[in-house]
């Protein structure tokens, strides 16, 4: 390996800072929601897979005989008596719907900033003649009773924007932003295979699926830095600064999103102890590859007089765009143990996924797009390389599976992530730099699942599935658990040519909001998959 400069070094941690800098929100205590720079976004959880398992609300724990318990409990594999090969497809698409509510601002005295909330909810347009005068000198134009303006004009009440009215906080009508998404990909091959070792049985399985689809979409119209509602402390807070000082806040949007894959290699073994008693092991190795971007846009910049009483602001528009695109590459190693016991009526079963790691490599070019003295674009550009790393905690999982004489079976499973105690490793910038972003929270998951078996043929399914949000939004009530994600499953299976086909449908939904001094902010996430597989049973 060649020897790294100093001055190479140097230039390397600059570049660093600065991709870091453009990309943070102001502080921590001003998370922004999700506005973190890229780092891990999408690999808190891994997705649905197996078709059947999808259908069944993923309470699939205490399952057994079926290929399906590779993705859920390796030791449900070992009542496998014959080769088993399977292969499924998934076709996946996504909503992402922003609702930003501009609040109020404060009355004149209380020295709040009256009137920058019609800028921000896009209610007035300022006219650029108006850069840099102070508010309390654009006088509102007011009308006799014969319409006739009476007054020094400036702001025209007539010419207000009207925001939708009486609409779903989380509707289409009432979203300053919405995006949509949509994939097809192979979701999984699977294959098990029974044997006999030292007069024991045996099964050894694989599979190759996709276990994380690196989906994640963040948008901001309201990217304040630094925000004029810090409270005293926060470092550039407007309330620390000198009564009367002058403090410059930046209005910008704000916009991350990936997408891409990450596959998972997995081996797995089982056998019976005895009768009632099943073990069993895997491990999986991940791989796999995102496109990232993100960008900061400015709108433009307000100017404050700080101070209690005082109210003036003016705003002026300004053009800085900082643009990062590149890749990330995933890759990582974890293993699973788990055990069932089972009975005629019911089982039981139990799962560890043992702490684990993900390394990503990242190559990024960034770009700052500026106008210069003489109103020209002026672009400054250049790429970073760096490898960053999460450790992520054990996850238990645990079930029972009840099954009635006419054909019912009954499944529920408790799944608990530690995830606030994922730490991690980040390299090529200060580590005093990522105390900005924001830490996971645990995820307590609950799922059910119910089969119906119609003949020997033809089974029908349905679940539903309950897990927290990794994050928390800002200044909301409850700080241990992001708000919730339900996911509502239906499926069927049949029997034919020598094996089994299933469809699955799958809807997922997360809604949660952000409370700030300027804004609320309402986010709809909801993704629907298809998904098709074929078991062949030799």
């Amino acid at each position: 390996m060649p020897e790294i400069s100093r001055n190479d070094l140097f230039r390397k941690l600059i570049l660093s800072w600065i991709l870091v800098s453009l990309f943070m929100p102001g502080q921590p205590a001003l998370a922004q929601h999700n506005g973190d720079p890229l780092l891990f976004q999408g690999s808190s959880d891994r997705y649905s897979v197996g078709v059947k398992g999808s259908a069944y609300g993923n309470a699939f724990v205490s399952r057994s005989n079926d290929l399906n318990s590779i993705f859920y409990n390796a030791a449900g594999l070992a009542g496998i008596s014959s080769i088993q090969a399977s292969v499924s497809s998934q076709y996946r698409d996504y909503l992402i719907r922003d609702n930003q509510y501009v609040t109020p601002t404060p009355t004149l005295s209380s020295g709040g900033y009256t009137g920058i909330n019609l800028y921000l909810g896009r209610v007035l347009i300022p006219d650029p003649a108006w850069n840099n005068i102070w508010s309390d000198s654009l006088k509102t134009i007011w009308y006799d009773s014969l319409g006739r303006p009476i007054g020094t004009n400036w702001w025209d009440p007539n010419k207000l924007l009207t925001p939708p009215q009486d609409q779903s906080d989380y509707s289409e009508d009432a979203a300053a932003n919405q995006k949509k998404n949509s994939s097809y990909a192979l979701e999984h091959v699977a294959l098990a295979i029974p044997f006999e070792f030292m007069g024991r049985q045996l099964v050894a399985a694989a599979s190759y699926s996709r276990q994380y689809d690196e989906y994640n979409y963040d948008w901001n119209g309201i990217h304040l830095s630094p925000h004029w509602g810090m409270v005293a402390g926060d470092v550039g807070a407007v309330q620390d600064t000198v009564k009367n000082d002058i403090v410059r806040s930046n209005w910008s949007v704000f916009t991350r999103e990936r997408s891409g894959g990450v596959y998972s290699i997995t081996g797995a073994l089982a056998f019976k102890l005895d009768d009632r008693i099943q073990v069993g092991a895997k491990f999986n190795y991940l791989m796999g590859q995102s496109v990232d971007s993100q960008d900061l846009q400015r709108i433009g910049y307000f100017r404050f007089k700080n101070g209690i009483g005082n109210s003036s602001w003016s705003f002026s528009y300004d053009t800085n765009d900082s643009l990062v695109t590149g890749s990330s590459k995933f890759r990582g190693t974890s293993f699973n143990i788990g055990a069932t016991y089972n009975s005629k009526n019911f089982s039981l079963g139990l799962n560890v996924q043992l702490p684990y790691q993900i390394e990503r490599d990242w190559s990024y070019s960034t770009q700052v797009s500026t106008l210069d003295s003489a109103k020209k674009p002026s672009v400054v550009s250049s790429a970073i390389t760096g490898r960053d790393q999460i450790s992520l905690p054990a996850i238990y999982t645990a079930g029972i599976t009840i099954k009635t004489e006419n054909g019912f079976t009954l499944s529920f499973d408790y799944r608990y992530n530690p995830l606030s105690t994922a730490t991690y490793r980040l390299s090529s910038v200060p580590d005093s730099l990522f105390t900005k972003y924001q830490q996971w929270v645990d995820q307590a998951t609950m799922r059910l699942g119910l089969e119906y078996t119609i003949d020997d043929n033809v089974s029908l399914m349905g679940g539903y599935q309950v897990q927290g949000a990794p994050f928390i939004g800002y200044a909301v009530a409850d700080k241990d658990q992001g708000a919730p994600i339900d996911t509502y499953s239906c499926g069927v299976s049949v029997n034919a040519m020598h094996g089994r086909f299933d469809v699955s449908y799958v809807y997922s939904q997360l809604k949660y909001y952000d409370v700030y001094m300027s804004n609320r902010n309402f986010t709809l996430e909801r993704s629907q998959a298809v998904l098709f597989g074929y078991t062949y049973m030799f």
